[in-house]
């Protein structure tokens, strides 16, 4: 989020004048970017300039633009962010590779005529390498089934850091608007 000064674009239509080519070149990037731009109405008087990006289209449900500031011809923004996510529950399943029976696949190994088994072209022995290893895998390595639970926490010590920041900015702010008043 923040004041691009990008003028000449609409991104309602997703549109820009032909003749400012830094509008443009910044245009394509988003673009490129697969993200979605959700500011629809003027943050200052003449032009859309305060942008708010995500790269979920429904991350950002509710942009308002309230009342300028003070002494500044750029409006406030206020929004809601979806951040939550469902909690799953799910269980893993891995080979055990501690616990493997190394003897019993050394020797099932070992009892495969290579020479036979390895005719052909290259793609043909490769796939018929991972067949063999997979089965020898399946038969002598145990199966460990592990109960894992999704991260609910999406907020990271960096954004949380940076809200921390804009809260206090904005409270510095309150207070100088109500000294002026």
């Amino acid at each position: 989020m923040g004041d691009f000064n990008y003028k000449g674009i609409d991104w309602i239509n997703n549109s820009c004048d032909a003749s400012s080519v830094e509008s443009r070149l910044f245009l394509d990037r988003v673009n490129k970017c697969f993200v979605t731009q959700h500011v629809t109405d003027l943050t200052t008087d003449k032009s859309l300039l305060d942008l708010l990006f995500s790269r979920d289209p429904d991350m950002v449900p509710n942009v308002l633009v309230n009342g300028n500031f003070h002494t500044s011809e750029h409006k406030l923004l206020s929004y809601n962010l979806n951040v939550a996510r469902e909690s799953e529950d799910r269980t893993e399943i891995r080979y055990d590779y501690k616990r493997m029976y190394i003897n019993g696949a050394r020797d099932e190994l070992r009892r495969i005529k290579w020479d036979e088994v390895m005719k052909g072209t290259a793609n043909d022995n490769w796939e018929r390498l991972k067949e063999i290893l997979f089965r020898v895998q399946s038969k002598y390595v145990p199966i460990v089934e592990r109960s894992r639970k999704s991260k609910k926490m999406w907020l990271t010590i960096r954004p949380l850091n940076m809200l921390r920041a804009s809260i206090e900015y904005l409270e510095n702010i309150r207070i100088v608007i109500i000294q002026l008043a």
